[in-house]
């Protein structure tokens, strides 16, 4: 099993021409970003609090599942 943060996962779908690479890009380029977590509570805490532009939560949602499932390989 990997040993990733969320943000280093993230960094795999920046350029993507979806909704997912939207989200990654815009929480890559986000100097606030808890780029150390792994924690799905604390990472969703904060994109509540700090919105992005043209991004729902159910992008984050998707993303957080591929995410763990990235772990295992």
């Amino acid at each position: 099993m990997k040993s990733y943060s969320f943000y280093q996962f993230l960094k795999t779908k920046t350029g993507e021409k979806s909704d997912k690479g939207l989200f990654s890009t815009q929480a890559v380029n986000d100097p606030q970003f808890p780029i150390f977590s792994t924690d799905y509570d604390e990472i969703s805490d904060y994109l509540e609090k700090t919105p992005y532009d043209g991004v729902s939560l159910d992008t984050y949602d998707t993303l957080f599942e591929e995410y763990k499932n990235w772990l295992n390989y």
